[in-house]
């Protein structure tokens, strides 16, 4: 087994800044040798794709400092490796830490995904890595400056409505209330990201169809979009068959009117 590995790439989306890029962290690695996967780190900027990350963009952004513990409590102890050593009497166990790749995408477009997914595809396929792709699902109300609502599925005809504080409410919300017209919403998202029926391709182009039709505050679309492209590049040329299935569905809270707010949240596995 390489010894760079096992690695865990972790791809959340860039919030706090608007950038068409990628960024791989470089600075203060040597703080933490036993956290991050330098080997990995270089390649990827070896491409000539990523950017650099800056502290101050580093300091700014929460999504993967609130990762890591998250990630290394669950590859606690699990990861166990044959010792290669030939002083070590033959089957030996050997464990070892997890290492980290981390990856900020930013706002960029489907063309630049393809790009970052192809880029990455080979490290998807290895089986001694693991991806960490981190998103949320709809932020509705107000505060988020999204308030659509669908009076039924998004994917039918009817033309969504955005509520405000000085509209009338539709009647349908008292049928159908904005937490239903939400999960529908996001459940739309996530039937086109499901793999099979469609392949990685054709869910890549419904679901920023998709982003494109609904506007949906998902903020994490971007690492979708490249993890899509990655799973598109293993499956056309490499003869994978990626299945993607989702296990859970929550939001923060039951919006019943204008005033109230909510995020929502999924949660979704890939294997081969």
């Amino acid at each position: 087994m390489d010894a760079r590995f096992p690695s865990v790439p972790n791809m959340p989306p860039l919030l706090a800044h608007y950038l068409s890029t990628a960024l791989v962290r470089t600075f203060d690695l040597d703080r933490l040798p036993g956290l991050f996967d330098f080997l990995a780190i270089d390649e990827l900027n070896n491409t000539g794709q990523f950017s650099q990350m800056e502290i101050g963009t580093d300091e700014d952004e929460h999504s993967i400092e609130m990762h890591l513990p998250y990630i290394r409590k669950i590859f606690e102890g699990c990861v166990v490796l044959h010792c290669p050593h030939s002083y070590v009497s033959h089957g030996f166990l050997l464990r070892q830490e997890i290492s980290v790749v981390p990856i900020l995408v930013g706002a960029i477009d489907k063309k630049k995904e393809e790009t970052f997914g192809r880029i990455l595809a080979p490290y998807l396929a290895s089986k001694d890595t693991f991806f960490v792709i981190s998103t949320d699902f709809c932020h509705w109300g107000t505060r988020f400056s999204y308030s659509f609502y669908f009076s039924q599925s998004p994917s039918g005809p009817t033309t969504p409505i955005r509520l405000s504080r000085s509209s009338t409410s539709p009647h349908d919300l008292s049928t159908f209330p904005i937490h239903e017209s939400i999960s529908a919403l996001d459940h739309e998202a996530m039937e086109h990201l499901t793999l099979p029926p469609s392949t990685a391709h054709q869910a890549h182009v419904l679901f920023a169809d998709y982003l494109a039709r609904t506007k949906n505050t998902i903020c994490g679309r971007h690492p979708i979009g490249v993890l899509l492209g990655a799973l598109a590049v293993l499956q056309e040329e490499h003869a994978k068959s990626p299945h993607l299935q989702w296990v859970k569905y929550e939001q923060s809270s039951r919006c019943l009117t204008i005033k109230d707010s909510s995020v929502s949240y999924a949660s979704a596995y890939v294997t081969f």
